[in-house]
């Protein structure tokens, strides 16, 4: 990747810090923090950029919340002076490392995300091309990265040492119990850039190297289509190796997997054979599960249901799902399930 010569300068002027202000404000101006940042608003953003002019900015402690859609998992929330600075970085410096991303990985970019990698999935998938799809996981990957490794990552790109070392601030502002320098809080924005750009050398060694030119990656989701089953299982050893050694990071040991396309096989939500998808089984169950409870809520608003279902219809949206509209209608209709 080429030498970046984007200035701290850039990070800091007005324009983008209020630009990044608007963006972490938006659709939760009326939460406490919020508000409280509001009621001195020009004076805060102008202590927010001082503090990083002088580099004296100091990054606080993260809050813990559990949630449970779609699986349970422990997300970490910054203060929101520190969700402006995310943004205000990322603003400035994403641009440039999305030049250096391969093209099929989809996880937080723009333009891209889980509807786009599904579709270029199943145009690769269209004609039965491909015999064998190869899958794996990476076990435990935000807790995982290690932060050193990924600093080194980003120091081969910075020219301006400023940059380097506010990015350095926000990287080890998060540790765990266990270890000072690993991990990346699930829930920040730098968060997902980061994960981008730690996994870029797999993504370039999977593609340039092991020529795997049907690759694509999902943030932690990894998935290669080819016709040579063996080819498949020598290249499994070698990403894994690859992690390893240069990563430090390994496979998911009970989700990797060589399997026959034409049996169908799961990858962001859906269930995907050669010549369609539909969303899978515990997806299903989710979806009826939330209306069954927004249908039988007789305070709940109506409104609400139908907003629900278009997002639903949307996520479907050239999946095999006539069914699962008549049993929706039925379910309205009788405000019961069967």
């Amino acid at each position: 990747m080429r030498k970046n010569y984007q200035s701290y300068s850039q990070i800091i002027s007005w324009d983008n810090i209020y630009s990044a202000y608007k963006k972490a404000a938006k659709g939760r101006y009326y939460r406490q923090d919020v508000l409280i940042f509001n009621t001195k608003l020009e004076e805060n953003l102008l202590l927010i950029r001082k503090q990083l002019e002088t580099e004296n900015y100091h990054f606080g402690p993260y809050q813990k919340r559990t949630i449970h859609e779609p699986k349970r998992r422990i997300i970490s929330i910054a203060p929101f002076s520190d969700r402006i600075v995310h943004h205000a970085i990322c603003q400035i410096i994403e641009p440039f490392f999305d030049q250096g991303f391969i093209f099929d990985t989809y996880a937080c970019r723009v333009n891209k995300g889980n509807q786009a990698a599904v579709k270029r999935l199943h145009h690769w998938l269209l004609g039965g091309r491909f015999t064998w799809v190869w899958q794996g996981d990476i076990y435990h990957y935000f807790s995982s990265i290690n932060q050193q490794i990924l600093l080194q990552e980003i120091s081969k790109v910075f020219n301006d040492q400023k940059i380097v070392k506010l990015l350095e601030k926000v990287i080890s502002s998060y540790s765990d119990d266990a270890n000072q320098q690993i991990g990346l809080p699930i829930g920040n924005l730098t968060s997902q850039l980061f994960a981008n750009i730690y996994l870029n050398p797999l993504d370039q060694f999977i593609k340039r190297k092991l020529k795997q030119r049907y690759y694509m990656r999902y943030m932690d989701d990894l998935i290669i289509l080819n016709n040579d089953k063996e080819q498949l299982r020598n290249d499994w050893l070698r990403i894994e190796y690859f992690l390893r050694d240069k990563l430090k990071l390994r496979l998911h040991p009970q989700k990797g997997q060589i399997v026959k396309i034409k049996n169908g096989f799961n990858f962001l939500g859906y269930r995907h054979f050669t010549h369609y998808y539909r969303p899978k089984k515990e997806t299903f169950k989710r979806f009826f599960q939330r209306i069954r409870t927004n249908v039988n809520n007789k305070n709940e608003d109506v409104k609400k249901i139908k907003d629900f279902w278009l997002s639903w219809k949307n996520y479907c949206q050239k999946a095999k799902f006539y069914f699962l509209t008549q049993r929706l209608i039925n379910v309205v209709r009788n405000k019961t399930m069967f």
